[in-house]
């Protein structure tokens, strides 16, 4: 059996002309399955709609899954999604909604024309995913993305058919209270390599990103691009450009304010960055980096003062010494001078001596 299963792998291909989801889940309150084991080839040669490959959906509400539930009694669906291949989607490669506890693991999206994987549940865990020849995103992280926990992915060559808005290696848009780790984003040819926009509470660590060599198909992006979005951890972050020069990597970090938003605050950033052609750090959107933000690039303290004339300044604050007070200043040897700037030793903020 073995044997045979290695000779002839269950590939599940759309007919021509279809419509709606390869493989789908029944309803929306399926519970406790095991999904795992075969290819989906979504055809999309011979598709006119914008079908997805694979789609787990448990929109339902908690009454429903509970009733659903006849053998254990339990809201959560916790099904097991493994071992599968999704390749050639005219949508996006697999869309997950709604309730949550399931196990995600080893799952590929390829040469899908929408998203590699469109994630909009909860309370889940993903491992081993990769996205790779995606048409918009790898990986589009939703609103109800929430209290996940996902390691171990990849996204590349995204935004082979839309690097206008979207094409991001990652875009995560509303997410919330996620620990996120063991990234890299190769080759993202969208305006951004990770976009977080208006998400919180997020913990990312050890995220690598390799921009795409120069050429008219591979177009400038920035790294990491957070707007409106507050309270968050970026540990262990590499953004490069695999080229050589002229580099596609503009500005590495841009932290940004949208029309009418938030703005960005509470972020720690870590990062080693190498070939920003556009600048290591740059505020957009009348948000400053300093705005309760911490932002470390290569072992150096970022500041963005906007200037009156509109102008935005790079300020290193890694050599600037600290002072308890104006007394603990005016003591040091030698002092600090009146009117010049220090950092408080106490609450870290950027303060002038007056007297």
């Amino acid at each position: 059996g073995a044997v045979d299963a290695i000779r002839n792998p269950v590939i599940i291909k759309q007919i021509e002309g279809a419509t709606g989801a390869v493989v789908a889940t029944e309803g929306d309150r399926t519970t406790n399955c095991t999904i795992s084991g075969f290819t989906i080839d979504g055809n999309k040669a011979n598709q006119t709609s914008a079908n997805d490959g694979l789609v787990i959906d448990n929109s339902a509400s908690g009454a429903q899954h509970l009733a659903a539930d006849g053998v254990f009694g339990k809201q959560d669906p916790r099904s097991s999604v493994r071992d599968i291949n999704i390749f050639n989607c005219k949508g996006s490669g697999m869309v997950q909604r709604g309730k949550g506890a399931h196990a995600f693991s080893r799952i590929w999206a390829m040469s899908c024309e929408g998203h590699g994987f469109e994630l909009l549940g909860f309370d889940n865990t993903y491992d081993q995913l990769d996205s790779g020849e995606i048409g918009k995103s790898g990986f589009y992280l939703g609103p109800g993305f929430a209290n996940n926990r996902m390691s171990n992915i990849k996204a590349w060559y995204t935004g082979m058919s839309d690097f206008s808005t979207y094409g991001q290696g990652i875009f995560a848009d509303g997410s919330f209270r996620n620990n996120i780790s063991n990234v890299e984003i190769q080759n993202a040819k969208g305006p951004q390599a990770l976009y977080s926009k208006g998400n919180s509470l997020n913990n990312w660590s050890n995220i690598i990103i390799e921009g795409p060599s120069p050429g008219p198909s591979a177009p400038d992006f920035d790294g990491i691009v957070l707007e409106d979005c507050i309270y968050s951890n970026f540990f262990g972050v590499t953004i490069t450009d695999r080229g050589s020069a002229p580099y596609t990597l503009n500005r590495a970090i841009v932290i940004s304010k949208s029309a009418g938003g938030t703005g960005t605050t509470g972020i720690v950033l870590y990062a080693h960055v190498i070939n920003a052609k556009g600048g290591v750090a740059q505020s957009l959107g009348g948000n400053s980096l300093a705005a309760g933000n911490l932002i470390v690039i290569n072992g150096t303290i970022w500041l963005n003062k906007t200037m009156g004339t509109g102008y935005v300044q790079e300020m290193d604050l890694g050599g600037m010494r600290t002072a308890a007070s104006d007394a603990s200043a005016a003591a040091l040897s030698p002092p600090i001078p009146v009117g010049s700037s220090y950092i408080n030793s106490t609450t870290g903020a950027l303060t002038r001596r007056l007297a």
